[in-house]
């Protein structure tokens, strides 16, 4: 349980982190990127809750 919050926490960090680097971002297509990251993390983290509430 501890690794999956651990994971939890550096899955939302990340997401944060990409969401930053987009609103900075100039370029569009940069954004896009960093834009498409958040959305992976995001998915990262339900996937991690659904298992913490398994447990």
């Amino acid at each position: 349980k501890d690794v999956l919050e651990i994971a939890l926490t550096l899955e939302k960090e990340a997401a944060d982190l990409y969401r930053n680097a987009s609103s900075k971002a100039k370029d569009p297509e940069i954004r896009k990127i960093f834009d498409h990251l958040v959305a992976f993390e995001k998915v990262h983290v339900k996937k991690i809750e659904t298992a913490l509430a398994a447990l």
